[in-house]
C-alpha cells in the first residue's frame, strides 16, 4: 500500500496555503510565488516543494473543477433542450456538486469521498422525486385547470340561453302576450 503523501505547501499557515493557491491561479511564477509569500507571511517554502504540490496535489483538483464545470454546463444544457425551461439554481448547484464528487471519486478512491458519493447519490434521488412529484401535481392542476375552462364554456352557453329566452319573453309581453302564457313560457324554460 503506497503511503500519502504531505506537501510542505500544505503545511503553511492558514493564510500561508490561501496565498500561494490564489497566486497559483493566477498563474503567478514559481519563483513570484515563494517570494511573496516570504514577504507576507514570512513562512519558507522551497520552489520544487510548490511544484510537486502544484503538480500533484493541487493541478490535478483544478482540472477536476474544470472538468466538474464542463460536465455540469452538458448535463445543464440537455436538460434544458429536453424540459423547455431553465432548471432551478439551487438544483443546479447541486447537480455540479454531486458531478465534482463523483469525478473526485474517480481520481483518489479514499473511501471517506466514496461513501460522500453515495450520500450525494441519495440526495441527489431526493431531489428527482421532488421534481418528480411537482411534475404531478403541475399536470393535475393543468387538468383541474381544463376542467374549469369546460365549465366556464357551460355557463357562457347557459347565460346565452337565458338571455335568449329572456328575449323572447320580453318580445311575447310587448306583442300582448296573456300572462299565464309568459309563466308558462318560463315553467318550461326553467324546466318546472
Amino acid at each position: 500500500m503506497e503511503r500519502k503523501r504531505h506537501y510542505a505547501a500544505e503545511r503553511l499557515s492558514p493564510q500561508g496555503r490561501a496565498l500561494v493557491d490564489g497566486l497559483l491561479g493566477e498563474n503567478d511564477t514559481y519563483e513570484e510565488i515563494v517570494k511573496r509569500l516570504k514577504a507576507k507571511t514570512g513562512e519558507a517554502l522551497a520552489i520544487s516543494s510548490l511544484q510537486r504540490y502544484h503538480a500533484k496535489k493541487w493541478f490535478p483538483t483544478r482540472q477536476v473543477l474544470e472538468e466538474t464545470g464542463r460536465l455540469h454546463g452538458l448535463v445543464k444544457e440537455a436538460l434544458e433542450k429536453s424540459q423547455g425551461k431553465k432548471l432551478d439554481e439551487v438544483s443546479s448547484e447541486l447537480l455540479k456538486t454531486h458531478l465534482f464528487h463523483a469525478l473526485a471519486a474517480t481520481k483518489d478512491a479514499d473511501p471517506l469521498k466514496l461513501y460522500q458519493l453515495v450520500i450525494s447519490e441519495g440526495f441527489l434521488g431526493v431531489e428527482k422525486e421532488k421534481v418528480s412529484v411537482q411534475k404531478e401535481r403541475l399536470g393535475v392542476m393543468r387538468e383541474r385547470l381544463k376542467q374549469l375552462e369546460r365549465a366556464l364554456g357551460l355557463k357562457e352557453k347557459q347565460l346565452s340561453l337565458a338571455k335568449e329566452n329572456a328575449e323572447k319573453m320580453k318580445g311575447a309581453i310587448e306583442a300582448g302576450a296573456d300572462p299565464t302564457k309568459v309563466v308558462e313560457m318560463i315553467d318550461k324554460i326553467l324546466g318546472l
